[in-house]
């Protein structure tokens, strides 16, 4: 088993190259093998925990305002190579204080850069994990929870991703205490330090696992 892997503040993995059989459980995928780096769709690269060059399919994004604010509208139009910086949360993480810090990876030409982070939280005792992140690019990026496959996002009332600025004020999310879609966009600057929040305010006592993507 060979593996070459970029760590990030010791929890995330940037990329890697990975060849012969690789056991990616920890980053919540299943054994596989992929040789080298070869291109693959999202869809099926979700079922892996690697931080290789991927084929993204077309993301669009759908209302999602909250009080703060809020976008909709198409973040990636059309197929692009993407490199995903892939991350599990660790706790404490439940106030912006104790945020866990992640990065996008460095991209070159069309690449798009991307943030996967795999977590669970809990109304009556992990209400809310917090993350860190500051783009390298300006630009329109998605938000979104995965489901069975990152083509697909729950719809639900029991948690919301909410996206605050330095001063706090929320500027794009998921409405609260109602049913939604975990997808929406949001305008980021490059340089500017953004907190994610995943907010599980109603799941009902049971643990809330979530994969959360982040991409341009």
């Amino acid at each position: 088993m060979n593996r070459i892997i970029f760590v990030l503040v010791a929890f995330g993995v940037v990329g890697c190259n990975v060849e012969e059989n690789d056991d990616s459980s920890i980053y919540g995928g299943s054994s596989g093998s992929i040789q080298g780096c070869t291109p693959r769709s999202y869809e099926e690269l979700s079922q892996y925990g690697y931080g290789c060059r991927e084929t993204l399919p077309t993301t669009t994004g759908s209302g999602g305002n909250t009080s703060g604010g809020g976008s909709g509208g198409t973040a990636t139009d059309s197929t692009h190579p993407a490199n995903i910086a892939r991350y599990v949360e660790y706790e404490p993480n439940n106030v912006p204080e104790n945020a866990n810090p992640v990065a996008f990876p460095i991209v070159s030409g069309d690449t798009v850069p991307g943030i996967e982070i795999i977590g669970t939280v809990r109304d009556v005792s992990d209400e809310s994990d917090y993350f860190i992140l500051s783009p390298n690019q300006s630009g329109l990026y998605a938000i979104y929870l995965c489901g069975d496959t990152c083509t697909e996002h729950p719809t639900d009332s029991m948690v919301a991703i909410r996206v605050i600025d330095q001063f706090g004020t929320v500027i794009a999310g998921n409405p609260l205490y109602e049913e939604s879609t975990k997808i929406f966009t949001a305008a980021l600057d490059a340089g500017i330090p953004y907190y994610v929040q995943i907010f599980g305010f109603d799941t009902q006592g049971d643990e809330y696992p979530y994969k959360l993507v982040i991409i341009d």
